[in-house]
Parts: C-alpha cells; structure tokens; sequence
C-alpha cells in the first residue's frame, strides 16, 4: 500500500521556534469595519442572514410539529408552556451565549470549534487535556449535522406539498432526492454565482415567517404571556421526568444551527452577525414561533400536523413551498462548506489525511470544492432520506450532535474566559456553568432518542474521532522512525558536493522539515535521491510548508529563505489553517525578490512518495496498523497540498516504510558512503560526457541521466545572479 504524501510528515515547532514571527493579524471581512448604515455593512450583514442563519432560520419548519408529537399539548398552559421554553432557549444560549459571548472568542478572526481548539490545545500543559479530546470530538460531531441537516431541511420544506394536496405524498422522497442530488452536483461551480441570492432569498424567508407569525398573535395576544419563564418551569413540572425529557428534546430543535454563528464569523466578522440577527433573525424567529403557538392556542384544525404550513393561507402554500425549499438549500449550503472548510482545516492541523481541494474562486481564497468529502455527504443524505422516510423521523437523530458540541463550547469557554480573557474564576464558572448546566439537561433530554435514530451522529463522531486520533498517532510514529535515520548535515551535504558526481540540474525538493541551519539534518527526499542515484543536483532548493494557527498568517513574514552557499537554498512559506498553499507562485515570488536563483518556470520538482509495508503476521493487533496504512494510501497525492496539482515537471521518490508486528515503523533507506575523489560530471551508461553550459543557459540537457522516472523538464535553466545575504 503506498501512501501518496510527503516523504516527511509536518513536525511540531519546538519551544519558541515561533518568538521571532510576528503575530498574525485579525482577519477583517470586505466592510465589516464601516459604518453600519454604510452600504458595504449593509451588504455583508445580508449575506451574513443568507450563509450564518440558513440552519437555524429553518427550524421553525418542524420544531414545533416534533414538539406536539412528544408533548400533550390539550390545555393553553401547555401552549404557553412549551412556547416560553422555546423563548428563553433562543434568548438565552442562541442570544446570550453565542451572539453576546461567544462570538467574542475568535482566533485571529476565525470561528469554529478548531478556533477554539487552537486557544484551549496551549492549556493543556495545565491539567485540561480532557477539553481538547472533546473538541476532537466535537468537530466529529459536526459532521454529523452536517449530514443530518440538507436531508431534515430539504425534506421537511418538500412536505409541504402533501399539506397542500395530500396526493403529492407519494413524490415527496424522490422530489427530495432530486433536489439534494442537484445540491450536491453543482458544488463543485462553487458558491459565488448564487452566493449574492442567498441572503436576498433569506431575507424574503424571514420576513414572510414573521409576517405569518404576526397574522396569527393578532388574532390571540394571549400567547405573549409565554414572555414570563414561569410558564415553561410549570409545564415541565406537570409533564413528568420522562415527558420532560422528550419535550426537552423537540425544543432544543429551536437552536439548531446555533454553532454556525461561530463557524463562519471569519466569512463575515462578529459585528455584521450581530446586527443581522438583532436587527431581522431574532425578531422574526421570535413572532413566528410564538405565531405558531397562537395558531395552536385558536383550536384550529392543524393540517397533516404540520403546525408551520398551517399558518400559511392555501392559495400561498405552493409558493411558501418554493421559498421553503430555497431557504432549506441555502441552509443545507452552510453546512456543505462548513464541512469543507472543517475537513480543509483537521487536514492543515495533521487530524485527517490530506484529499483533494479544488478552488472555485480566484479571487475569494475561502470558496474550495472537496469531491470526496461532497459525494461522501451526498450518499449520506439520500441514504438517510430513503431510511428515515420523514422530517419527524429525522427530528429523532437531530439534537445531540448539536448539544454535545453546544456543551463543549461552553467547557472550552470556561478556560478561554479565564485564561485568555483574564476573567475571575467566579465569573467564568458562574456564567459559563449556567450554560452548561442548561445545555446538560437538553442533552440528557436526547440520550432516548438514541434508540430511534440519534445514534448515527454518535456513530459518525465516534468513527471520526477514532479516524483522527489513529492518522495522528500514526504520523507521530512515522516522525519518529524518520528521526531514527541516519543522514547529512546542510554542513555535510555542502562538503559532499565536492565529492559526489554533479547533475547539471536544478531541483526543488518538496519536504515537511525545516531546514534553517547548517546544523540541521538534509529532508529524506533528498536523501532518497542521492541513495539512488549517488550524484546531488547542480543548484538545490528545499522547500517546505508550515502550517500556522492563524488565517491568514502575516505577510510580512509569509517566506523564511536561507542561502547555504551558492547553490544551495531552503524556503520555509507559512501558511494559515484555512490557506492553500502555491509552490509554484510562491517561488516565482521569491524570484521576483531575488531570494532564490532559478528559473521562474524551468526547473525539476522533486516529491517523496511513502510507501507503507506490513511485515506479516501479529493477528487482531495488526487492525490498526492496516487501517492507518489504507488511510495513508487514500491520502491526496503531495503535490495537491503544496499546490502543484496539474504540475508535469514532477520526480517521485519513494521512501519504504516498514512496520513490524509491534507496530514500530522502520525507514528503509541508507546513508551512501562518499567518495574521496572528487567528481564533476554524474557516472553515465552513456560514453559521451554532458554538454557544457551555453551562452544563455546554465544547464543543459543531461542525457546520462534518462533513467530518472517521471521528469519531464529535462531542460530546466538557472539565471546567473549574484548570491544573495541570508534572510
């Protein structure tokens, strides 16, 4: 099995390696910092409604209709009752908590729960590595939503059909599948031609909700009494411990979609968020919640059970269907990127193998397209529409993905809150705690909805977590057989060129180590190269990515470039968790600076290929073992995570790896001796000598060398430039 990566996995920074890097500065949206009546704000607060809001702008679909499904609701206390849970809920965690606090905890402009990751991971020197394992977990929950979210969404808005003729029942799970395989097909054009709809088409969705929620608190102002919380107290009370939960469950439905107002805060910027949702989201959620609640209070006949479509006149219900499976795209849409952007950033933090990443904006760095990750989605989806066969029955897997991740946000916060914020103890654990102590008891009110449904997000977290820990692991045991293997110094490899033949090319050699002094040890790729073929290149350049926990990392310091003599160079480009790399404009920059002396374009890119060998034998306990090396030989090839995708120029060399029963990796590959005579042209099958270089080219083409498989710049050209002072 091979493993199409880099022949050297990303290493941790040591202790202070990072104290002469600036920090990195705040990610700032197009407008977010002008005036709020400016028309820049105003645009990006729209689009804000349209991405951020899309997941929880369509719970009140089937909140509701789930709510009189688990709880008796026959008296007006019980209306009253569960309306004032679903108030207090959104006001409290959704308001409260995500809009009033937790937006505030952004890392270097970017939300999410590997945001908080990257705040919480430095604490765990302090007793609290217990935090980090559930945001590991977490974010595999979050995949969960993800594929819960397009199949409830779109499902629950195409049920409206059979409210309006109950003879379109029949069609409603393949219009279903038609409409999410659609979603899904047209991904990969990426977001930006309907991008500018979206919050347009959110903003007509909330503003019609309201309005229906109005028509109805007219009729019966009554419901407004659900403003007091003593309503929602006396009601749980009556319902029983057991009822309470299940009620307990349908209301947490209302908050649904409450982490993407964290998640994609880099997109738009807290303050854009912030209006959006107390200026339309809030109220409009708010009147038609409480609309439904007056609709229930009025005696009316509740249509097929579906308490949102029952508010609708009938000669509106096939256009509020339309506007409802719109809204439902744009909701599903959020959580499609989302997952992208999750997967991009577990991949750029070393948690999950590396998988293609197709851009889908020149101009917009953010907007990626993921084919595996799509079609894995899309499978799931239509999977779960065919199983579950309703929203209602979906309803039951929904919820506990999204309070387990609700409830580690708010441990997370506790300890950002303390030590980052420099809060008191009190407060942090006091206002924070609260939190918790609600969200335990929604997330214990949807542990019995696991039996019927809510353990597929369990199982698609456990899955996860199970998958990141293991390629961790594994990568740490590779970097250390790496680190076992006896090679040269920049210092030795500086000597050794007067020793070793010359091949009259220049290569840039693709590594994940640093390689910043001359004490530092040579990448194994170029290691590999010289075991095999006993000569070195006539002009080197080693380059290599760093990820940073930042997004995007300061420019001013984007490149570290090293000059080792003449004709040896190392390039370090520190990137942000949610960049993608660009080998090859990165060195045409850096051209263009005079920091490396090779051509622009004419050059050999020299990537390592790992190649995984189980030695035979050690049963049950080999699993792991196995699976970690199909995970390494589904990896994306390495040359896709330093941008080189669609690069002919490229040599591969493979790098064995053998691991043996106890699980311990061995590099296969050996120091080469040197030779005391000095060289100055490669050994050849070839009985004719190199050609020399000509007026205006450095290099030329080395016949001796056509052996070397996969090269195809077999004339690359290296300007003739003065040195350049190390950087």
């Amino acid at each position: 099995m091979t493993a199409a990566s880099t022949a050297e996995p990303p290493q941790e920074e040591p202790p202070g390696s990072q104290e002469q890097a600036p920090p990195p500065h705040a990610h700032h949206a197009p407008g977010e910092n002008d005036p709020i009546w400016s028309r820049a704000f105003l645009s990006l607060a729209v689009a804000a409604t349209g991405v951020v809001y899309g997941d929880i702008g369509t719970s009140p679909l089937y909140t509701w209709s789930e709510i009189r499904r688990h709880g008796a609701l026959e008296t007006v206390p019980d209306i009253l009752g569960a309306c004032s849970l679903i108030f207090w809920t959104l006001t409290t965690i959704a308001f409260g908590k995500y809009v009033g606090l937790v937006l505030s905890a952004a890392n270097n402009g970017e939300g999410g729960t590997f945001a908080l990751l990257s705040q919480v991971q430095p604490l765990a020197r302090r007793g609290v590595p217990i935090v980090v394992v559930m945001l590991l977990f977490a974010s595999s929950l979050l995949y969960g939503e993800g594929l819960i979210t397009p199949a409830i969404s779109v499902l629950s808005a195409v049920e409206g059909l059979a409210v309006a003729d109950p003879r379109f029942e029949t069609v409603v799970i393949p219009i279903t599948l038609v409409v999410l395989t659609g979603l899904f097909a047209v991904q990969y054009q990426g977001t930006e031609r309907v991008g500018r709809a979206f919050g347009l088409i959110m903003l007509v969705w909330f503003t019609a909700i309201a309005v229906l929620g109005v028509r109805e608190i007219v009729g019966h102002p009554s419901i407004l009494m659900a403003l007091s919380p003593h309503w929602g107290a006396a009601f749980l009370l009556r319902q029983g411990f057991h009822e309470s939960l299940l009620v307990l469950g349908s209301v947490v439905l209302c908050i649904t979609g409450g982490e993407g107002l964290f998640a994609d805060m880099g997109h738009f910027g807290a303050r854009a968020i912030r209006i959006a949702w107390v200026a339309l989201v809030y109220p409009a959620l708010l009147l038609q919640y409480f609309g439904q609640g007056a609709k229930l209070l009025s005696g009316d006949e509740i249509i097929r059970d579906n308490v949102f479509f029952s508010l609708v006149p009938a000669s509106l219900t096939l256009p509020m269907v339309l506007l409802a499976t719109a809204a439902t795209i744009i909701a599903s849409q959020a959580l499609i990127s989302g997952a992208f952007s999750l997967t991009r950033s577990a991949i750029n933090l070393g948690l999950l193998p590396r998988v293609a990443i197709v851009h889908t904006n020149r101009d917009v760095e953010g907007q990626i397209y993921m084919p595996f990750v799509n079609w894995s989605l899309w499978l799931g989806c239509c999977w779960l529409v065919i199983e579950f066969t309703s929203s209602s029955n979906l309803a039951a897997a929904y919820g506990l993905s999204v309070m387990g991740t609700m409830c580690t946000t708010s441990i997370s916060m506790m300890y950002i809150s303390r030590f980052h914020w420099g809060w008191p103890a009190w407060r942090s654990l006091g206002l924070f705690g609260t939190f918790l102590v609600v969200e335990l008891a929604y997330l214990a009110a949807n542990v019995p909805k696991i039996p019927d449904g809510a353990w597929l997000p369990l199982l698609i977290g456990a899955a996860l977590y199970a998958t990141m820990k293991l390629w961790q692991r594994g990568r740490r045991a590779m970097a250390d057989a790496y680190e076992r293997v006896e090679r040269f110094t920049v210092a030795e490899l500086m000597a050794s060129k007067l020793k070793l033949p010359e091949i009259p090319r220049a290569m840039v050699f693709l590594t994940a180590e640093k390689v910043l002094s001359f004490d530092d040890p040579i990448p194994l790729v170029l290691l590999k190269f010289v075991d095999r073929y006993g000569a070195l290149p006539r002009h080197i350049t080693l380059f290599s990515i760093v990820p940073e926990p930042a997004h995007p990392y300061w420019r001013a310091k984007r490149f570290d470039v090293r000059q080792f003599g003449d004709n040896v160079t190392s390039v370090r480009m520190h990137v942000g968790y949610m960049e993608s790399p660009d080998t090859r404009a990165a060195l045409m920059h850096l051209k263009q600076k005079r920091q490396v002396r090779i051509h622009a374009t004419r050059w050999t890119i020299v990537m390592g290929r790992e190649e995984i060998i189980l030695e035979p034998g050690g049963g049950i306990w080999r699993i792991p073992q196995l699976l970690f090396s199909l995970l390494a030989g589904s990896a994306a090839q390495a040359n896709e995570w330093f941008g080189l995708g669609s690069d002919t120029g490229l040599s591969k060399e493979v790098v064995p790896i053998v691991v043996d029963r106890t699980g311990k990796m061995k590099v296969v590959i050996r120091k080469p001796e040197l030779e005391e005579a000095p060289a100055t042209a490669a050994p050849s099958p070839s009985a004719d000598p190199p050609a020399a270089p000509s007026d205006d080219e450095d290099l030329v083409e080395d016949t001796s060398l056509q052996d070397i498989p996969e090269v195809v710049d077999t004339v690359p050209v290296v300007d003739l430039e003065p040195p350049l002072e190390e950087t």
